[in-house]
């Protein structure tokens, strides 16, 4: 049985579950991410501008989890880590992983917005501006940074030189850029 904390005010049982939903999605996106990280870095696949890529996007997404953590015991919440299911560790090509870690970042874009959309019908401000400044733009941001690696990855044909040569790009800058 989880004590409620004294330090609890405006702060629903709903909004602790959907925070620890949260904290589980960010940690199955960075158990993800460096699943990735080892496929690229596999001497079939061998691209280090992947695995640089994919390490740097796990260490945030723990960081991300880590920061929901302390918000929910900040506001006197119970933060519950429940089991990961097993991520994708195998992918068919560099288009294949890109394509599932897009899906994966749109999923958790839309938990964020669903949790945004709960602390607004609660009125729990504080929660809505965290999120908003904490969360929601970085995500934003991520997508937008996996579709521009995916339209490279489509321009330059997903194989060979092209690929070589985006992953040397990718090594160098640690984002798709354009």
């Amino acid at each position: 049985m989880v004590i409620q904390s004294v330090a609890k005010q405006n702060f629903s049982r709903s909004a602790e579950d959907a925070i620890n939903q949260q904290i589980q999605m960010y940690q199955f996106s960075q158990q993800t991410y460096l699943a990735a990280s080892a496929y690229f870095d596999q001497s079939e696949t061998a691209l280090p501008g992947f695995v640089k890529y994919f390490l740097e996007r796990a260490e945030h997404e723990g960081k991300m989890a880590q920061h929901l953590i302390d918000y929910q015991i900040t506001r006197g919440g119970a933060c519950i880590i429940n089991s990961i299911p097993q991520p994708i560790f195998e992918w068919e090509s560099a288009m294949n992983a890109i394509e599932c870690c897009l899906a994966l970042e749109k999923d958790i874009n839309k938990a964020l917005l669903g949790l945004t959309t709960l602390a607004i019908n609660q009125t729990d401000t504080h929660l809505r501006h965290f999120l908003k400044k904490q969360h929601l733009k970085y995500k934003v941001e991520t997508i937008e940074n996996f579709a521009k690696g995916y339209t490279q990855l489509k321009r330059v044909g997903g194989e060979g030189l092209g690929l070589h040569l985006l992953d040397q790009d990718l090594y160098e800058h640690e984002k798709f850029i354009i």
